[in-house]
């Protein structure tokens, strides 16, 4: 799981619906290895391919990155750092259930427990848990502080990004980090979207194509894409 294999269903649809090559990073994971080397890895990525196409070497002309769960959340943090260090951003980002903030302080992370049939049983037992000993937790096992926005963009500076297109279903525990990353963000002055979807588990986009709400997503996406290349995004 979390590979360019088991997701090879969502990078073949972007393909199709982008009429695009993709390229699919196989960063590094934890526990194996540190957090911020999977970071390292987006970002050493990310400027190795706006000099590097599909037919060997040459310049970018239109690029848009994507992530879903903790890649969203990587794809939502590479952005803030291409901006910070005046490298060429995208021309769209697209996060799908991103997680952007490690604090677990959104409602949604406790409320929507029992809806959320994929997170829900993994993840539902930290609620239990009081929060300064969840971040103690997470400072030792990632080495960065939960409110750090290299791990939870949201915490970050969200003015001055790309036009960004979220999803989340109304009933994962992520739900309220989504919602929250896109007021900030808009309120900050970036073209940030979010699009929510009734009753899904998270990130059913990896069901296409049986499922035909996750055919739904990715036709939103491709209307997405669109207006980004038309300038109305």
């Amino acid at each position: 799981a979390g590979s360019p294999k088991s997701h090879r269903a969502v990078t073949n649809r972007f393909s199709r619906l982008a009429n695009a090559a993709v390229f699919a990073v196989d960063y590094r994971l934890m526990p194996e290895h540190r957090f911020i080397d999977g970071i390292i890895d987006c970002r050493e990525a990310y400027t190795w391919l706006l000099d590097h196409g599909p037919e060997g070497k040459a310049k970018a002309e239109f690029v848009v990155v994507a992530g879903d769960s903790a890649g969203g959340s990587h794809t939502l943090s590479l952005i803030a750092w291409l901006r910070d260090n005046g490298i060429r951003m995208p021309d769209a980002a697209i996060a799908l259930s991103p997680s952007t903030d490690l604090t677990l302080t959104a409602p949604s992370n406790r409320d929507n427990i029992r809806t959320d049939l994929m997170l829900g049983p993994v993840f539902g037992g930290l609620s239990k848990i009081p929060l300064p000993v969840v971040w103690w937790g997470t400072l030792a096992a990632f080495r960065l502080s939960p409110t750090n926005p290299v791990a939870s963009p949201l915490r970050g500076n969200l003015a001055d990004l790309p036009p960004t297109l979220i999803h989340a279903s109304t009933t994962e525990m992520l739900l309220d980090n989504a919602a929250r990353y896109a007021a900030k963000a808009k309120a900050e002055g970036s073209p940030v979207e979010l699009h929510t979807w009734q009753n899904m588990v998270h990130v059913w986009h990896m069901f296409t194509p049986l499922l035909p709400q996750a055919e739904e997503a990715f036709e939103d996406i491709a209307q997405f894409l669109k207006r980004v290349e038309s300038g109305t995004a």
